[in-house]
């Protein structure tokens, strides 16, 4: 029975296997794509991973699913972001075929999606299908008459990218968007049903994101976001309201607290995980943020005002020098 590599390079990680010509997986790996060490970097990566498995099998084809916009006849990657520097104009089929000697096949990750639906999933013996990927963005395909719409730039279908109501498709369904949705009616829903029981809310904003995108790239800084949401994840209760609101920033909803001193023990926990586990490679410097804490109903009644109450006590931080918390107290005097 005939045996492929099959490959999925995003933004984070490279994910790999063997599978045979009936998609049964023959064994498989997951690594660190390090997509900030650039395109060339990433292409030897995957290179090793060839070479590992034709070395004990024999393989008759590599295929390639990837993040960016692709030119599957060439087998190039014709856009790409900066979470790749170098990536784009990278031709993944020459240089794997000029290596190995294997044919190989080079497909956008999302129109991959579509098309393993269509043949062994969801859409098979489907005429037309459409397949949504949704994940901090939204990636769609479509299949139709049962061939895969590319569009004369290979960008057919980006649903993601749509106008909605003056706003991106995935600003407003994305998994960030619709987690800051779920958190809100939670929210509000806690207001409605108990409108003198204490809570706390706090917001929590990573400083100097921007440099950490800006020199060790997105790719990391995405996984920067991803480790403080499993700090906050760990360090609160399990029935308090957790979220990313978008960017780099966090907030956490605490109901039936109004002990400060409780909420202070929250805090301080989680600035020293953060030290431990959110590091950046630069002199090996922790990254840390600024916190602004609201008591609910004692300085706001409603969600939006709660929220613009605790967002003016973390930029009160930040202007203290940040990496700290701040309450905020009503009359505009803040400590």
């Amino acid at each position: 029975m005939k045996e492929y590599v099959c490959i999925d390079i995003g933004g984070t990680a490279i994910k790999a296997g063997v599978l045979d010509e009936n998609a049964r997986i023959i064994e498989q790996l997951n690594i660190p794509t390090e997509a900030m060490q650039g395109g060339s970097y990433v292409l030897a990566r995957v290179k090793k991973i060839i070479e590992r498995y034709a070395v004990l099998r024999k393989i008759t084809g590599i295929c390639i699913s990837t993040t960016g916009m692709v030119d599957a006849a060439q087998g190039s990657i014709i856009y790409a972001n900066e979470n790749m520097p170098g990536y784009m104009g990278i031709n993944l089929k020459k240089e794997i075929e000029k290596t190995f000697g294997i044919p190989c096949e080079v497909e956008n990750d999302v129109n991959c999606a579509g098309l393993a639906e269509y043949w062994n999933g969801a859409a098979q013996k489907s005429q037309s299908a459409l397949c949504m990927t949704i994940g901090t963005g939204i990636g769609g395909c479509a299949i139709v008459n049962g061939q895969l719409l590319r569009g004369i730039s290979y960008s057919a279908c980006e649903v993601g990218y749509m106008n909605i109501n003056g706003n991106r498709f995935e600003n407003q369904a994305s998994t960030t968007a619709l987690v800051k949705k779920v958190a809100e009616r939670k929210i509000k829903r806690y207001m409605e049903l108990n409108p003198s029981k204490p809570a706390m809310m706090l917001v929590i904003d990573l400083d100097n994101f921007k440099h950490i995108n800006d020199t060790f790239g997105h790719a990391y800084g995405d996984a920067v976001l991803r480790l403080m949401g499993e700090c906050i994840r760990s360090n609160f209760r399990e029935n308090d309201y957790k979220g990313r609101f978008g960017g780099d920033e966090f907030v956490v909803f605490l109901p039936g607290v109004d002990d400060k001193q409780q909420v202070v023990t929250y805090v301080n926990n989680l600035v020293e995980m953060m030290k431990t586990r959110v590091i950046t490679p630069e002199s090996a410097n922790p990254v840390h943020g600024s916190i602004g804490i609201a008591l609910y109903p004692k300085h706001a009644s409603t969600y939006e005002e709660l929220f613009k109450k605790a967002d003016e006590a973390l930029y009160a931080s930040k202007e203290r020098g940040k990496d700290r918390y701040t309450f905020y107290i009503p009359k505009g005097v803040l400590k």
